[in-house]
């Protein structure tokens, strides 16, 4: 699946910004769909797609049953922000065949998705597959920052970072700026883990990020992040690219680490 530039006004360079973060997210352990960033010239974001598998008995290519979260809780897609909370991510977990796994999986997504700014993470951006062994967890998609856009870095005066809004509140914590340690691990164990697991878990995240974002960065100034290596980028796309990237981990994740480390 390929998509473009958005065209929202506000959301520049959303390819590369998708790109790093998917990648990222893989890179930290999450279960995540390989994806490309390519320049033909104009940057084009692809995701290799989880809900179809070839079958090499007929040579074809099947898909696969995939429902959301909405879908799986028998919401209305109307409900995606406003039915987001750890009871309800709580909910989905009952309905997976395997629950530990899914129980982990959901936590590290919804750790992912504070420490990197993506206060998009609704319910319509989370899947399962169906099949007739039951429902498993899909891989995550749709893994961006949307809060660099809200830092002076591309908002100026307009800038609410870090008091932009959670799509999941933790425990009394609404806003980004809100986010503690003691609050990361709670939602862990509300989501059924032990705390010494989501400890661990959490942990390791935080440990992890900031090298792993450092040596994704490196590796675009080099032109291994980018399919095919030596394909055309002028030199505005690139410096507009790298800003990004930096932005996000400079401002986003620092402020994100900085808060929790702090209240550890």
């Amino acid at each position: 699946m390929l998509k473009p530039d958005s065209t929202a006004e506000g959301y520049p360079h959303s390819t590369v910004n998708e790109a790093f973060t998917m990648k990222l997210a893989g890179r930290l352990g999450l279960d995540v769909p390989p994806v490309h960033l390519l320049y033909t010239p104009e940057p084009a974001y692809v995701i290799n797609r989880f809900d179809r598998v070839f079958d090499e008995a007929s040579q074809e290519w099947l898909r696969l049953h995939v429902v959301d979260a909405c879908q799986l809780l028998d919401l209305a897609r109307t409900f995606k922000y406003q039915g987001a909370s750890i009871q309800t991510l709580a909910s989905l977990m009952d309905r997976c065949r395997e629950k530990a796994q899914a129980r982990m999986g959901i936590y590290q997504w919804l750790l992912f998705n504070t420490l990197v700014g993506n206060s998009d993470s609704h319910l319509k951006n989370l899947s399962f597959l169906v099949d007739r062994g039951g429902v498993r967890l899909a891989p995550f998609y749709d893994l961006l920052s949307t809060a660099v856009y809200h830092t002076r870095a591309y908002a100026d005066e307009h800038a609410v970072w870090p008091q932009e809004r959670l799509t999941v509140p933790l425990a009394g914590a609404a806003f980004f700026a809100d986010v503690t340690y003691g609050k990361l691990l709670a939602a862990g164990t509300a989501l059924g883990l032990t705390q010494s697991t989501s400890g661990r878990v959490l942990d390791r995240m935080l440990g992890m990020l900031a090298p792993q974002a450092d040596t994704l960065i490196a590796e675009f100034e080099a032109g291994q992040l980018h399919q095919p290596a030596d394909s055309a980028m002028d030199h505005s796309t690139r410096s507009a690219h790298l800003r990004m990237l930096r932005s996000i981990r400079h401002i986003v994740i620092e402020d994100m680490l900085a808060l929790v480390r702090k209240t550890k």
